[in-house]
């Protein structure tokens, strides 16, 4: 039987994933803040990791601000290879 979380349900497991990314940020235990907002570690690592849990992976946050940053160097040390030869 499939259980479909509830809007709240969802909501409630957003913040706490982000409340996990906010507090890695700052430089704190982001390991004791998932255990005190019961998410468990496997998810908890992947927040810090990807930094991508406020995002809407459906689609509706657009491009993740990280892969467009290392696009830009990407293509900055390419012309910059073009440019030598």
């Amino acid at each position: 039987m499939l259980i479909v979380p509830t809007p709240k349900q969802r909501r409630d497991r957003k913040l706490a994933k982000q409340r996990v990314a906010r507090v890695f940020r700052e430089g704190g235990d982001w390991k004791l803040a998932a255990i005190h907002k019961d998410v468990s570690y496997h998810t908890a690592r992947h927040v810090v990791l990807d930094g991508a849990s406020c995002q809407n992976r459906e689609g509706g946050a657009g491009v993740r601000p990280s892969g467009v940053k290392k696009t830009v160097e990407v293509m900055a040390k390419l012309e910059e290879y073009i440019i030598e030869d």
